[in-house]
């Protein structure tokens, strides 16, 4: 049980980078960040593991900091899991009560069961089955019948599921440090956790999380996630095209983009000159040439625009309800680039913001805040399964006839 745990360690594992955080539990339910580690990703492409040495000695190195920082040994965590197999659908199943019956929670059960039966799991794991609505007598639709009376019980589900090789994979690697996994999160689900208030989350918002190798989508409408998946497109791919077409090593490619760059062209960024460093023959690093910051900047632009322009598409080609699209939130490393919002917006048609992760009393201040942004939405995530599960765990120890039926049940069936 989570709410036995003082403590609850998140880590995201991503394509670029590996970040951790540890948050104390406090007594009024609050997270209260006392540790953090952070360790560049190698091994891992696109969300998956391809190295499972490489992948897991990154890991250490994000724990092992973050142990320095906490004082004592992490043996468990609460995990990411990104792929581009990453995907969402809905199931519906219906059974027949007796005529009339007030609907109970194993009613509820038993239909959620019969709906995610259908999802062939041979080859994928379910990360969440989320109940979407009920419908009773085909006609009444409900978020929550228990008490209600109806002789059908239908219900949509929203499963989520990830390949299950690359969830052994994953295991593997955090087994290589005696990490033991509590639960895993689709990466998607996470950041929603952590950007999106519970207003945009009701109106409808579509999170979007740029990362090193792998864009994460959630769409939310009317309280509830409606779908996620994932396309193969990064941030890499802007400094890959800065580095090939400018003849510079992509450690150069990123600083560029990061300290130069922009999607925004300004009248000054014709005259501002750039100085880049270029490799010579066999990589040795050659005389500098120097660049007009405008030509950079149309580097960005040209694959900035692209992305954009595949993920709305990809977006529209979802079954999801269409007032969603009308706000955009970007979080993840990639997010950071400067002019992103602006760019994003001009392509896209619609309000876009910076998802920035809820505060939290103790957040390190560097690196930057979205850095951790999914590890936030992961503590989160832990949050509210231990409130559940301390509600649940209540009212059986404030009544003692019931935990001895219980136990007379156990005993007996």
């Amino acid at each position: 049980m989570w709410f036995r745990s003082r403590y609850i360690c998140a880590l995201d594992i991503g394509s670029t980078k590996i970040s951790c955080l540890v948050a104390r539990v406090t007594s009024t339910n609050a997270l209260h960040i006392v540790a953090s580690g952070y360790a560049q990703a190698y091994g891992i492409k696109q969300g998956v593991i391809e190295n499972l040495n490489e992948a897991a000695n990154s890991i250490k190195d994000a724990i092992v900091m973050a142990e320095e920082n906490f004082g004592r040994r992490i043996d468990a965590a609460i995990v990411n899991v990104s792929s581009p197999a990453l995907k969402s659908q809905y199931c519906e199943a219906e059974i027949t009560l007796t005529e009339n019956k007030t609907i109970t929670t194993s009613d509820m059960k038993k239909v959620v069961e019969a709906a995610i039966a259908k999802v062939d799991t041979t080859q994928q794991e379910i990360l969440h089955q989320i109940p979407i609505c009920y419908t009773r007598n085909d006609q009444d639709e409900d978020r929550n019948p228990l008490g209600l009376t109806a002789s059908k019980l239908k219900v949509k589900v929203l499963v989520i599921t990830a390949p299950l090789h690359q969830i052994r994979d994953l295991t593997h690697a955090l087994e290589r440090y005696s990490i033991k996994i509590i639960a895993k999160v689709a990466t998607p689900l996470a950041d929603s956790l952590a950007v999106l208030s519970p207003e945009e989350k009701k109106a409808g918002s579509i999170v979007i999380d740029l990362g090193g190798g792998l864009t994460s989508i959630a769409v939310f409408m009317d309280d509830f996630v409606h779908y996620v998946g994932t396309l193969p497109l990064g941030a890499h791919l802007i400094t890959s095209d800065i580095a090939q077409v400018l003849k510079t090593s992509v450690q150069d490619a990123e600083y560029l983009k990061t300290m130069k760059g922009s999607t925004l062209l300004a009248p000054q960024d014709d005259k501002t000159p750039v100085e880049v460093p270029v490799l010579g023959n066999g990589g040795a690093p050659a005389t500098p040439k120097t660049i007009s910051r405008a030509f950079l900047i149309r580097i960005i632009v040209c694959r900035v625009e692209e992305m954009l322009k595949l993920l709305m598409q990809h977006i529209r080609q979802q079954d999801i309800p269409p007032l969603s699209t009308e706000r955009i939130v970007f979080c993840g490393g990639g997010s950071e680039l400067t002019g992103l919002y602006d760019k994003a917006a001009a392509v896209l048609q619609v309000p876009v913001y910076l998802g920035k992760p809820s505060p939290i009393p103790g957040m390190p201040s560097t690196p930057s805040a979205t850095t951790y942004s999914t590890c936030v939405g992961l503590l989160m995530y832990a949050l509210n399964q231990r409130k559940r599960e301390e509600r649940q765990e209540t009212p059986l120890k404030n009544n003692s006839f019931i935990v001895r039926i219980l136990k007379w049940l156990h005993n007996n069936f």
